[in-house]
């Protein structure tokens, strides 16, 4: 079965107006069509926004991502992390994200595929 990471994209559009994008998803990981996996990094991204100062957001977060497994940052990853920085291939927050990917031999599901184009290793969900 495909493992699929989410990136804090998918969730910041499914908080401003829902995403067809994220609901396609769910629904195969529903069908056990595929696994649905959110780096705890996400989190961390997502509660950085100001959309989370709202009571209705954070709500909304917590209930879609429940059913998602977490993925943990590790020394691996956090190796990952470093090499993809230092060769320039991604920045920051992403980096972790692509890392996270790559260590997990996962596709990534983002809606700014900009961001990631430079990572050789990395996988993009198409769906």
């Amino acid at each position: 079965m495909v493992k699929v990471v989410l990136d804090t994209s998918v969730l910041i559009e499914e908080i401003r107006k829902g995403s067809v994008f994220l609901a396609r998803l769910a629904t195969l990981a529903e069908n056990e069509k595929i696994f649905l996996y959110v780096p705890v990094i996400v989190i961390s991204e997502l509660w950085a926004g100001e959309s989370m100062n709202s009571v209705i957001n954070k709500r909304t977060v917590i209930q879609k991502i429940k059913p998602f497994k977490r993925i943990e940052i590790d020394e691996k990853i956090a190796k990952k992390t470093g090499e993809l920085i230092r060769c320039g291939q991604c920045k920051g927050f992403d980096a972790l994200i692509a890392a996270c990917c790559i260590e997990n031999k996962a596709k990534l599901a983002t809606l700014n595929i900009k961001d990631f184009e430079k990572v050789k290793e990395l996988k993009i969900w198409k769906s």
